[in-house]
């Protein structure tokens, strides 16, 4: 049972199909199909998903994410912090990495991207999704709908219906428990708020 591949390898799913292994993959974000992973672009507007000329706008040229490392002075705050053997082996994959980086360009690298995930996706058995509108998406992308089966997170939320509201005796307090981050939409709650 599989919930995210980030920061592991979508290997993963062909090594567990390739040993027999049935994979669930519960769907938490639309990081499969989302070079961002929360179908919103770079200036934080909502996208619909993958497309033939929408993808590479979210992926910078690669060089000039190289550019913004060496602008930004990162480099030369890690060589002074790490160990001396550290520093030496980071200069050496960025030096690398420059090299490497000028071939590839935005679009092969969006086009490329999509293709790999839905091939991630076809080896996967079946999908959980939390919300109907999540799986319509995935079904867009390619899951055939019998492949993908919408599951809500099972929260108990009968505690919080059978309760009469009060109304507030003094100044009203809000908890926020995640990540600050524009998909998060923190600012939303306190929109509500006010």
């Amino acid at each position: 049972h599989l919930h995210h591949l980030t920061c592991l390898s979508t290997r993963l799913v062909e090594d567990l199909a390739r040993a027999g292994v049935p994979a669930v993959y519960t769907l938490h974000d639309f990081w499969l199909l989302c070079h961002r992973g929360q179908l919103l672009n770079r200036r934080f507007e909502l996208c619909e998903g993958p497309s033939a000329t929408g993808c590479e706008s979210c992926i910078e040229e690669p060089s000039a994410m190289l550019s913004a490392v060496k602008a930004t002075g990162i480099g030369a705050v890690a060589t002074r912090l790490l160990p001396a053997t550290a520093a030496h082996t980071l200069a050496t994959l960025v030096r690398g990495t420059g090299a490497l980086l000028p071939s590839t360009q935005p679009a092969t690298a969006a086009g490329d991207r999509v293709a790999h995930m839905q091939g991630v996706c076809a080896r996967i058995s079946h999908f959980l999704s939390p919300s109907a509108q999540m799986r319509e998406t995935f079904i867009r992308f390619g899951i055939t709908p019998e492949r993908i089966t919408w599951s809500p997170y099972g929260f108990d939320l009968r505690a919080f219906t059978q309760r009469q509201p009060k109304a507030p005796t003094g100044p009203i307090r809000l908890g926020f428990v995640g990540s600050l981050m524009v998909s998060k939409a923190p600012h939303l709650l306190l929109e509500a708020v006010q």
